[in-house]
């Protein structure tokens, strides 16, 4: 019977320091995934960096077919430079990125697309662009960095959402006029990761002012933003 006790005993200190560790815990496990998931986005940087050198221009935000549907992301077009080439070869551009050879790939996401502090299910992106006019993804037209006329340091490249991820084939991102409205969205406590258009990577605080959120998404506004 003491021996009993005595094991019971055990488990219950056990389970009271788990309980006092338990914030600490989760908030270390948590600060992990945050670093994660900016070298995720620097990763992503690097790529439409080079792919801006190779071509001149970074990629559009999707292409299109003669009448306009969206057929392909940015993020199949940048495949080559995450050492990707494999996965790039096997799609096919003639069909939709829906179409019937390209869904078999639809499992087959890079894992850099996706934050590690996100719990949608495999094969969704929370990496998203802003799209729309004056921004670095206009659409199916693609903008060069020396058009960044507000500074590449001052402009938004892609940023993070969570609950609106989208499939990472699918050519559809963030519409310039719910931006502010998807910054709510997020993986992480207290704000997002978003990349910059020089390949930095910053965490955007929740309460950050609609107006100075505004002129990150712009390229040629001619106003900074200020502190972010």
């Amino acid at each position: 019977m003491g021996r009993v006790i005595r094991y019971g005993s055990v488990l219950g200190i056990v389970g009271v320091l788990l309980y006092l560790l338990g914030p600490g815990l989760r908030a270390s496990r948590e600060a992990a995934r945050r670093t994660h998931c900016n070298k995720h986005l620097k990763i992503l940087g690097l790529a439409l960096h080079n792919y801006s050198d190779f071509y001149g221009s970074l990629p559009p935000a999707y292409v299109a077919d003669e009448n306009g549907k969206r057929m392909h992301s940015w993020r199949v077009l940048i495949l080559p430079y995450l050492d990707r080439a494999d996965l790039y070869a096997a799609y096919r551009f003639d069909e939709p990125w829906d179409g019937p050879n390209n869904s078999k790939l639809a499992d087959q996401m890079p894992y850099l697309f996706r934050c590690p502090s996100s719990v949608q299910r495999d094969g969704m992106t929370n990496y998203q662009c802003v799209t729309g006019p004056g921004t670095a993804f206009p659409g199916a037209h693609s903008v060069a960095l020396s058009e960044i006329t507000d500074g590449v340091s001052h402009t938004l490249l892609v940023t993070e959402v969570d609950r609106r991820s989208v499939h990472w084939m699918q050519p559809k991102d963030i519409p310039l006029d719910k931006a502010y409205q998807f910054l709510q969205d997020r993986a992480h406590t207290g704000g997002v990761h978003m990349l910059l258009c020089d390949g930095s990577v910053k965490f955007l605080n929740e309460n950050v002012n609609a107006m100075t959120y505004r002129h990150l998404l712009t390229i040629r506004d001619g106003h900074l933003p200020g502190e972010f």
